[in-house]
């Protein structure tokens, strides 16, 4: 398996991610976001399936190189994000299946074009992506109620926790799936949910639906703009 991470936490993840023989590469660097985004790999690229990358004009050569001895195709979106919210959202989008939930004024032509639009779910959030892990496109954490409702009137099954659990630089929060990753029964978060309440609901729902649950450090958790992790 290969990891997409925060070229920032790059060297803290890297060995951790090996134990699990997944491979990590650091992420590529915008010259057109700012601040602790310029390096969140769900900023340039959306996960479009276990063998598909859409990736911003800027970042395609980039994750090109990384994944060409490898299944995986990346697609080059012919567009960048722009430097502000809510343009800079335009690859954080979540796939549910055949269905697209993102912010739909502002999502990439090259994701939208991929889906129905009667199956394309408008977010007023923008930041879709970084507020929900996705696990196994089958049951998901997210820390923004509304993306719950979203999900759970998809049939999903999900759980809710606290805004504010997750830091980051540059911003007052982060968001917990922002903060994880998920490959093969196991959902993989970067540190220590510090909140004893929302650890054990977390961890609870992990039992529940029989995934293991991974902290990689024993920091208190941060955003890392998703842990993007493929099959090669």
């Amino acid at each position: 398996m290969i990891a997409i991470v925060d070229k920032a936490y790059y060297d803290i993840l890297r060995d951790k991610l090996s134990e699990f023989n997944i491979k990590a590469f650091p992420s590529f660097e915008s010259k057109i976001l700012k601040g602790a985004v310029a390096t969140h790999p769900d900023m340039s690229l959306f996960k479009y399936d276990e063998e598909t990358l859409i990736a911003s004009r800027e970042s395609f050569e980039y994750y090109s190189e990384i994944f060409k001895a490898t299944k995986i195709k990346i697609i080059n979106a012919n567009e960048d994000p722009f430097e502000n919210y809510p343009g800079d959202v335009k690859f954080n989008a979540l796939r549910m299946g055949t269905h697209l939930i993102c912010k739909k004024d502002v999502c990439s032509d090259a994701i939208m074009t991929r889906f129905n639009p009667d199956k394309t779910i408008n977010s007023s959030q923008g930041y879709v992506k970084c507020s929900v892990i996705d696990i196994g496109s089958e049951y998901f954490v997210t820390d923004d109620k509304y993306l719950q409702k979203i999900i759970n009137g998809l049939g999903h099954k999900s759980i809710l926790l606290d805004k504010g659990l997750v830091k980051i630089k540059d911003y007052d929060y982060g968001f917990i799936g922002g903060a994880s990753g998920y490959a093969r029964d196991k959902i993989f978060l970067t540190g220590l949910i510090k909140d004893e309440a929302n650890r054990i609901r977390l961890e609870e729902f992990a039992r529940e639906i029989n995934k293991e649950l991974i902290y990689l450090t024993e920091y208190d958790i941060f955003d890392v703009g998703t842990l993007m992790i493929m099959e090669d």
